[in-house]
């Protein structure tokens, strides 16, 4: 008896030690502090608003709050959450990202489990794999939503199928209300909404009324929360989410780009672009082999079924809102990153199941090798990763290079009533907590289309250049915001002068010559 209360345990075991290997490694990796991104300063802007008392809200102008709607609420409330016990907000966000990243290898080794019941080592080697990522590391390393998203989205879909196998409705309602906290967490969460909805449609061992009940109570469920959200937000702040419609087909470097970041998963830098494309026809072939064996009507039968309705379900309402919405979107490993989740799941088991079909031992063989040579790729293409952020000493603008900046020292020694333009107001609130404003951009970045504003906009800083308390300020190191005016540009449309030249930007002033009559 204990003899087997071993065996069984040794699974779970392997898995735990899985996940803390993951989180030790990330907390040595982040110990200069979290990655922080251009979207990391919204949210914890959002943090430090909600610990203060002033709402979920952000200020564009650097003077007054306004409701946040741009993002969902539930990422920056949970900083929020553990800042109230005394961390600060980014602080805060760094050991939540740890934690993820544990609870996520835990959560990937379960649904292995779940789609190959029986497979006792299987597991864990969907948690190494998972906490090995360098993509899935990377993004749990920063200041970013997605890792709480793919907890709780993913933990949903869990809970679902339990639902399905068993018909049970507290699994159906922990489902929903998981699925709900998803969609305050990301936008995308309508997609887990859409795969929920149609695996309860058409999974079959239920009468057809019944699966449409259950269909239509997780859909309700699910998404009332963020319907509330958005209704707030027009009725606060005149918009859902601050996103306006309008068509724009994506582009070929977004579909480029996002074949290298699958590409990255099949470990094209490795094996070079062919061999693992090859690798990757591979892999797929032995999930389409697996389910054509019968994986989604036997044991577990819920689960794959459940990733194989995500997969497309995502793709179509990512690229919907890329088209429509926020041309902006990359679609990029962070952005990816639920597809990669679901993919890894399947890839796993379909390569087990493709070894176990075989008679001769050597596709198991196979198998085993190539789940080696992932998890050894995995693991330096990460470590590679920590060292390089411990050269650096972080990731964007937490990195040494951002938080030595000399522009942004003499940011920080400007009057506290002065007004800053900048082209980094992002950087400036997260490395200083001053409050700054954008320097006006001509084109809108997720409809490609010219902003009526912009003039506007630039006439408000002249009126701030001409009281004397305003300043632009320029950081070289941005040069991505394509959308933002150029400084030849800026010095050609508003009367200013070169008041310090320093190593990495430039800061501006009022010159009266240039704002003569006739002088523009």
């Amino acid at each position: 008896m204990n003899g087997q209360l071993a065996r069984r345990a040794i699974t779970p075991v392997l898995v735990g030690l899985a996940a803390l290997a993951g989180m030790l490694a990330l907390a040595h990796a982040t110990r200069h502090g979290a990655g922080i991104a251009p979207d990391s300063a919204s949210y914890l802007e959002a943090a430090r608003n909600l610990a203060a008392g002033h709402g979920v809200s952000t200020s564009e102008d650097g003077v007054s709050l306004l409701p946040l709607t741009r993002f969902p609420p539930l990422y920056p409330a949970a900083i929020a959450a553990i800042a109230k016990l005394g961390a600060d907000p980014l602080d805060a966000a760094r050991w939540l990202g740890i934690v993820l990243l544990g609870a996520n290898s835990v959560l990937a080794g379960l649904l292995v489990a779940r789609c190959a019941p029986g497979a006792r080592w299987l597991p864990v080697v969907g948690a190494v794999l998972m906490a090995s990522s360098p993509d899935v590391v990377v993004i749990h390393g920063a200041v970013l939503s997605e890792p709480l998203f793919l907890f709780l989205g993913f933990s949903g879909l869990l809970f679902l199928s339990l639902h399905l196998e068993t018909r049970q409705p507290r699994w159906l309602l922990a489902a929903s209300f998981l699925v709900a906290l998803a969609c305050l967490t990301r936008f995308v969460g309508p997609s887990l909404v859409a795969t929920g909805a149609l695996a309860l449609l058409f999974f079959p061992g239920a009468r057809p009324r019944r699966r449409a009940l259950d269909a239509a109570a997780f859909a309700a469920i699910a998404l009332l929360p963020v319907c509330f959200w958005t209704l707030r937000n027009q009725l606060l702040a005149g918009e859902a989410t601050r996103r306006s419609f309008a068509f724009h087909p994506i582009e070929g470097d977004a579909f480029r780009l996002a074949l290298r970041s699958v590409g990255g998963w099949l470990l094209a830098g490795q094996l070079g672009e062919v061999a693992a494309w090859l690798l990757g026809a591979v892999l797929l072939l032995c999930v389409l082999r697996w389910l054509a064996r019968g994986a989604p009507r036997a044991g577990a039968a819920a689960m794959p079924r459940i990733l194989l309705w995500f997969v497309p379900m995502y793709l179509v309402l990512l690229l919907a809102s890329i088209s429509f919405f926020d041309a902006a979107t990359p679609l990029n490993s962070r952005i990816l990153s639920p597809l990669l989740v679901a993919l890894l799941v399947l890839a796993v088991c379909g390569a087990q199941a493709a070894a176990r079909g075989w008679r001769s031992p050597a596709p198991a063989i196979l198998a085993a090798l190539m789940a080696l040579v992932f998890t050894f790729c995995f693991a330096r293409d990460t470590r590679e990763w920590i060292r390089e952020r411990a050269a650096t000493g972080g990731v964007g603008f937490g990195s040494l290079a951002w938080r030595e900046s000399e522009t942004m020292r003499r940011v920080s020694e400007l009057p506290a009533d002065a007004l800053v333009y900048s082209n980094a107001r992002d950087a400036i609130y997260a490395l200083t907590g001053r409050g700054s404003r954008w320097i006006p951009a001509w084109v809108d970045a997720e409809t490609r289309q010219p902003r009526p504003d912009y003039l506007a906009e630039l006439e408000e800083i002249r009126a701030g250049l001409r009281a004397g308390n305003a300043s632009l300020v320029w950081f070289d190191r941005i040069d991505w915001r394509w959308y933002l005016p150029s400084r030849p540009a800026l010095s050609q449309q508003l009367p200013i002068l070169q008041v310090s030249q320093l190593r990495d930007g430039e800061i501006w002033g009022y010159d009266p010559a240039r704002d003569a009559p006739g002088a523009r």
